[in-house]
């Protein structure tokens, strides 16, 4: 286990040189990976996607986090049937005064270029009263930047700056570029200069074009009671890296809402019961309409060892630490699908030490078989589960049963003497000379000991 970058400082470049440096295509390796978000087309072809498919296979997995949005309306999908026709969607305004700050990445369904513009709505009145002259098609690597230092109009309303770019972004399959999309993105860093004042965005096109976007949570997409207006939905909220098939998508449900602080204190957190689904956990399904995540793990109030560096001001409500000899070992609490998906990477590990040869899918194939459906999974929003809760005993086990024979010690695909001496030895102590996969063929009864009833178990199959 290594941690290849630190938290936030991850470009793309570090991503994909983090995956080349981890994965050994000589061994099996599961990676984790705590990143990502909803810029992407959420289709599985981001140049990030494809590098994850070309870097796996059979023995190396990838498990993504499925991200925090589950509980904002980040995604919006539109028709526009013709040119005529206006989307205009409004962003979540800021508490207490703070500033837009955030994303919109809106994708048309083909090459057509969809024009855009930032209006400023009077929330009273419901009148749009500023709006940008319309961004077109911008030439190559180009910005279009609006500011309230050379804007007077755009200064009556709002202070800072917005920007936007655009492109077609081609389409790949094997490798192949087989289409092209539209993609334009709107960046803001402004604020309003009343409470009176909504900011929104406008978009037209060509006719018969869908359009699908998404938003920071910052900045979700929201209506605020304006006729005409669309809001955004948290289907569709799943982490773009998470919409390939190449992965593992985690999502998050609630194993407990309280912890004990140091201080002895019972700290509780809000936002969902125990054993329901995490609030925030994201959910699709993504743009081919295929369902993600794939499998839940526990994502709240989860504990893990700390930085004995970090003097964050809410310490004291850390759980207690652990001391050896006067040094301060301290834990952490904390939630997300970041806390989920490392479980469910252990877990694969474990598989792929059974089966080196693993591929996601059949990963995936194990946690349909084996994940648990309870009262919270049957009677919740499908979606948001994927095949269910993990239950890492049974997806170890599901692949022993499929792979190896009970009893064939020496891995020779049949159980003869040769095997019952090799138990015998490892009964007597001589266990070292023996890897795990040979061990658990060694743990005939499946109980997670080697011991007299496994030899005659063996016994019992060399006369069958």
């Amino acid at each position: 286990s290594e941690k290849v970058f630190d938290t936030g400082s991850a470009s793309t470049a570090d991503v994909i040189s983090a995956i080349y440096a981890a994965v050994d295509k000589d061994h099996a390796d599961v990676i984790n990976m705590s990143l990502g978000d909803n810029f992407g087309p959420n289709d599985g072809t981001s140049f990030l996607c494809r590098t994850f498919e070309a870097e796996t296979g059979p023995g190396r997995i990838c498990v993504l986090s499925a991200g925090n949005d589950g509980d904002a309306p980040v995604c919006l999908h539109q028709f526009l049937s013709t040119e005529k026709d206006t989307l205009t969607t409004l962003l979540k305004k800021p508490l207490n005064g703070a500033s837009y700050s955030g994303y919109v990445s809106m994708w048309s369904d083909k090459d057509q270029i969809h024009r855009t513009r930032i209006i400023a709505i009077n929330s009273e009145t419901h009148e749009t009263e500023y709006a940008s002259p319309w961004v077109d098609r911008l030439p190559e690597d180009s910005i279009l930047t609006i500011s309230s230092d050379d804007n007077a109009r755009f200064a009556s309303y709002f202070t800072g700056t917005i920007r936007t770019a655009n492109a077609l972004e081609p389409q790949f399959k094997d490798g192949e570029i087989i289409a092209s999309r539209y993609h334009s993105v709107w960046e803001f860093d402004a604020k309003a200069i009343n409470d009176t004042h909504l900011l929104g965005i406008q978009y037209v096109s060509g006719g018969n074009t869908a359009l699908v976007g998404w938003a920071s949570k910052s900045i979700y997409f929201s209506t605020y009671g304006i006729e005409g207006a669309v809001g955004g939905s948290s289907y569709g909220s799943i982490s773009d890296l998470a919409t390939t098939d190449s992965v593992i998508s985690v999502g998050a449900y609630c194993s407990r809402d309280t912890y004990v602080s140091k201080s002895g204190k019972t700290i509780r957190i809000g936002g969902c019961y125990p054993y329901d689904i995490a609030y925030f956990s994201s959910f699709g399904p993504d743009e081919r309409g295929i369902a993600r995540p794939d499998v839940c793990a526990p994502g709240m109030a989860l504990i893990s060892s700390a930085n004995r560096y970090n003097n964050v001001a809410n310490r004291n409500r850390w759980p207690a630490p652990i001391i050896v000899g006067d040094v301060e070992y301290p834990y952490y609490s904390n939630q997300g699908t970041s806390m989920s998906a490392p479980m469910v990477t252990g877990t694969i590990a474990l598989m792929l030490q059974v089966n080196p040869s693993l591929s996601a899918s059949a990963v995936r194939e194990v946690f349909r078989q084996t994940s648990i459906s309870d009262t919270y999974v049957i009677g919740g929003e499908p979606a948001q589960w994927g095949f269910g809760k993990l239950n890492a005993q049974a997806a170890v086990h599901h692949v022993i049963n499929k792979t190896l024979l009970p009893g064939d010690v020496n891995q020779d695909h049949t159980v003869n003497i040769s095997d019952l001496m090799a138990v015998v030895g490892m009964l007597l102590g001589d266990e070292s000379k023996y890897d795990a996969r040979r061990m658990l063929c060694a743990d005939v009864n499946r109980d997670c000991m080697i011991t007299i009833s496994d030899i005659n178990s063996i016994i019992e199959i060399i006369l069958k």
